[in-house]
């Protein structure tokens, strides 16, 4: 299955996410972390691929959704061209 969430903290050993789904705490999972190309300052974005486990899944307090904690077990980088956008055309 996919997911999406908001990552609301990150360290070098894990990660804390706002999901809208629930994760069973054991869990293996994969996901990516997309580091914009524009906070690097650079022309290319780098995207973190990770392997991890969840630790924690708790209701968020604030928000709707669910805290999950994941400890970071294993990941890659992968560095991408940005894709300039287009401009509309005006006639």
């Amino acid at each position: 299955e996919q997911y999406r969430a908001e990552t609301i903290d990150i360290s070098a050993g894990g990660v804390l996410l706002l999901a809208d789904a629930s994760m069973s705490v054991g869990s293996t999972v994969e996901f990516s972390i997309e580091i914009p190309s524009d906070a690097l300052g650079t022309d290319h974005s780098v995207w973190v691929n990770c392997q991890g486990r969840v630790v924690r899944s708790l209701p968020a307090s604030c928000t709707a959704g669910l805290q999950v904690a994941l400890v970071i077990d294993d990941y890659s980088l992968e560095r991408r061209e940005v894709t300039p956008r287009r401009r509309p055309r005006h006639r």
